[in-house]
């Protein structure tokens, strides 16, 4: 299990940890080149990889960036791990509180809120090398703060 990010009393957090149940201990996440401090983020796990999305900054500004941490290899004593930051290219519009679900393939990105403006009900499909564009269609009316399940 990784936990990564989050609010801390009105401050966001760019930090998290690891549970290494082989070691029965948590293990920090790596510092160097961090995804940036966040909150109302989604994460979704990739296979071997936590792909972090979105969310709010410390002075409230919606994000529109994304980060991929690679847990690595695991030994008793280190984790090798290393965070990579996504592409801004044809990136979906800066939001928090969305829906982010791994298919399999690729990572879905709906819904969300920008500030006071809820984000439309367009779908947005990120496949592991590129974000495309926006997949426009007639979805769910939008809404943010939502559950999900795949």
């Amino acid at each position: 299990m990784i936990i990564w990010g989050g609010d801390r009393g009105g401050y966001c957090l760019n930090t998290g940890a690891v549970a290494l149940h082989e070691l029965f201990r948590w293990t920090p996440t790596s510092m160097g080149d961090v995804a940036s401090a966040r909150h109302g983020h989604t994460a979704v796990w990739a296979g071997s990889d936590m792909i972090v999305w979105g969310g709010r900054s410390s002075n409230g500004s919606a994000l529109n960036t994304g980060y991929i941490y690679n847990i690595g290899t695991i030994s008793p004593t280190v984790i090798t791990d290393a965070w990579f930051q996504m592409t801004a290219n044809n990136s979906p519009a800066a939001r928090y509180g969305h829906t982010a679900v791994w298919t399999g393939r690729g990572m879905i990105i709906w819904g969300g809120k920008t500030g006071m403006v809820t984000n439309s009900g367009a779908m947005h499909i990120y496949l592991l090398t590129r974000l495309d564009a926006p997949h426009e269609g007639n979805y769910q009316s939008w809404r943010y703060q939502h559950p999900n399940n795949l």
